[in-house]
C-alpha cells in the first residue's frame, strides 16, 4: 500500500534520486502513475516539480508531453488548482526559452476551456497568462502592444459568445472582469477640460 500524501515517503524518494539510486525519469514515471490514480493530491505534483527542475533543461524534456499530462489531470478532476499551479510554474520556467510559447499556450488552453467552460481554475490560469503577457509587454515597451490588444479583443469576443450560450457561468463572468481590467492603461484617453475651469 502507498499513501500518496505522505511527505516522509516523498522525501525518502528525493534522497534516492539525489544519491543516484533512482533516476529522475523513473521518478517522473512513478509520479505520473500516482497522479493518474490520485489527481488532486499535491505531494506527487510537488515531487514532479522538483524532478522537473533537473529535467527541464535537458534534451529529453518535452513540454508538449508535460502539458498533455496536466490536461489529463485537469480532465480527471475539475477545478484542480494544484495542477494549474504546477502548469503556471512550467510555463514560467519555459517562457524565456521559447518566445512563441505564449501564443501556443493561449490557443491550447482556449481549446481546453471550450470543453470545460465551468472550470474556475482553468479560467484563473488563462487570466494569469494574459497578466504575464501584459507584464512582458510593459517590459518590452510598446513593441507588441497591437498583438496584445488584438488578443484582448479576441478574449472579449470569446467570452461574449460563451456568456450568450450560458449566461449563468460564473467563472466566465469573473474572467471577463479580469480581462477587462487588463485593458486599463492600454488606451490613451485625452482628458476633457472641465467647463468649470
Amino acid at each position: 500500500m502507498f499513501a500518496p500524501a505522505c511527505l516522509v515517503v516523498w522525501n525518502r524518494r528525493k534522497s534516492l534520486v539525489e544519491s543516484g539510486s533512482l533516476s529522475p525519469l523513473e521518478e517522473l514515471a512513478f509520479t505520473g502513475l500516482i497522479l493518474r490514480r490520485h489527481p488532486r493530491v499535491t505531494e506527487p505534483l510537488q515531487q514532479r516539480q522538483w524532478i522537473m527542475q533537473y529535467l527541464i533543461s535537458s534534451e529529453t524534456f518535452d513540454l508538449s508531453t508535460e502539458l498533455d499530462f496536466c490536461e489529463l489531470l485537469a480532465d480527471k478532476h475539475r477545478c484542480n488548482y494544484a495542477v494549474w499551479d504546477y502548469r503556471r510554474w512550467l510555463f514560467k520556467e519555459c517562457l524565456a526559452r521559447s518566445p512563441t510559447l505564449m501564443n501556443m499556450e493561449l490557443s491550447r488552453q482556449l481549446s481546453w476551456l471550450s470543453m470545460h467552460p465551468t472550470d474556475a481554475s482553468g479560467w484563473s490560469y488563462r487570466a494569469h497568462l494574459l497578466e504575464v503577457w501584459r507584464g512582458k509587454r510593459n517590459a518590452e515597451e510598446e513593441q507588441d502592444k497591437a498583438a496584445f490588444l488584438e488578443q484582448l479583443w479576441q478574449e472579449a469576443k470569446n467570452v461574449d459568445s460563451l456568456l450568450r450560450a450560458v449566461p449563468e457561468n460564473e467563472p466566465v463572468w469573473v474572467y471577463r472582469q479580469v480581462s477587462l481590467s487588463l485593458c486599463n492603461g492600454c488606451f490613451y484617453v485625452q482628458e476633457i477640460p472641465s467647463p468649470c475651469n
